[in-house]
């Protein structure tokens, strides 16, 4: 006969709390912040429209993070059509920020055309005689379908 908005939350189960997944996460966003950082730069000087313009080649310096972040698909984390991964010094030519150490970005526009069915730039569009608009992972999806 109430609300549910006049309801109260209920408790959160204790076996709930990941402690150690939501430090894998805060790690993961805090090197998605300095990728975001480096794309609205150049959404910022009309470069790019999109992020998924954006092939960022990403420099981590800590190898634990380094293999956190590659263990993931990070370009799809990142919204991006692909990303390139290096375990490597951060120089200053690099997009930095204080507050996320051992990482920096430089920006790289993304390679091939517009896949027209998930919209990342991709070198494989055409590729399938079927579906010469979309990319090879879209057109994999639409066969599928097919069956």
């Amino acid at each position: 006969e109430t609300s549910i908005h006049l309801q109260d939350i209920p408790d959160t189960p204790s076996d709930w709390s990941k402690p150690e997944l939501a430090k894998k996460w805060d790690a993961i966003k805090g090197v998605r912040k300095v990728v975001n950082g480096a794309i609205e730069i150049h959404r910022q000087n009309k470069v790019i429209g999109s992020s998924l313009e954006a092939c960022p080649k990403v420099f981590i310096e800590d190898k634990k993070m380094h293999q956190l972040i590659c263990s993931i698909d990070f370009a799809e984390v990142c919204i991006t059509s692909s990303i390139e991964l290096e375990l490597g010094s951060i120089t200053d030519e690099m997009f930095k920020m204080q507050e996320v150490e051992n990482v920096g970005v430089i920006f790289q526009m993304a390679l091939g055309e517009k896949c027209q069915r998930c919209w990342k730039y991709s070198e494989t569009i055409g590729k399938d005689k079927r579906y010469n608009d979309v990319c090879g992972r879209c057109a994999e999806s639409l066969l599928n379908r097919e069956d």
